[in-house]
């Protein structure tokens, strides 16, 4: 059994300004393949997504597989993201997490 991490957005409703809400949730599952973590996270937001009418699934989850040796999660790894940005790291950091946060 290994550790995974699940990252699944869902849009939840459109704002007088047009603009919508979005929430990025991210799920751990102890299971033995990436295939059964994957299909553990599109039951769980199905499920999420049905109990809120209105709600939708942005795109298919992506998934982490965590460390083999981790065993606990207590300080371990849970998702590592990788992006391209502007070389002004003040700037990526406002158009990556500020710009449209809540």
């Amino acid at each position: 059994m290994q550790w995974f991490a699940v990252q699944s957005v869902v849009r939840h409703r459109d704002e007088q300004s047009g603009e919508a809400i979005y929430e990025e949730r991210l799920l751990l599952y102890r299971v033995d393949s990436v295939e059964h973590a994957a299909d553990r996270a599109q039951k769980d937001t199905a499920s999420y997504i049905a109990g809120n009418p209105g709600f939708s699934e942005v795109s298919s989850p992506s998934i982490y597989a965590l460390n083999e040796t981790v065993k606990e999660l207590d300080g371990a790894e849970a998702w590592s993201c990788l992006h391209r940005g502007p070389g002004n790291a003040a700037e990526f950091w406002r158009e990556r997490y500020e710009k449209y946060s809540l």
